[in-house]
C-alpha cells in the first residue's frame, strides 16, 4: 500500500481500477496471504475495540441531546397546564 494517511473520502470516490492499484491487491482473488501476514504486522488486526456498556449509561447518555431538554421543558409545561386546568 502506497499511502496510510489517505482521507476516507478520496477512496469512495475513486476508480476501482485506481484503488486495486493503490492497495496493491488483485480484484479476483483479492490479497496473497503474504501480503495479508505483511499488513497485519504493520497495521495491526483488523479488529474494533469493544465496551460493556449497561443500561444505565445507555439511558443516561439520551440527555446529552439539547432536543430532549426541550421535550421535557414541553412535558414540564404541559404538567403545570394540566394541573392548573384541572382545579
Amino acid at each position: 500500500m502506497k499511502t496510510t494517511n489517505s482521507n476516507i473520502l478520496d477512496f469512495t470516490t475513486s476508480n476501482i481500477s485506481d484503488l486495486i492499484v493503490e492497495f496493491e491487491t488483485d480484484s479476483l482473488s483479492g490479497l496473497s496471504n503474504q501480503s495479508v501476514e505483511e499488513r497485519t504486522h504493520t497495521f495491526g488486526p483488523n479488529r474494533l475495540e469493544t465496551q460493556q456498556v449497561n443500561g444505565w449509561q445507555i439511558f443516561l447518555r439520551q440527555f446529552k441531546s439539547a432536543f430532549i431538554f426541550l421535550l421535557l421543558g414541553a412535558l414540564g409545561i404541559t404538567l403545570l397546564l394540566v394541573n392548573t386546568w384541572m382545579r
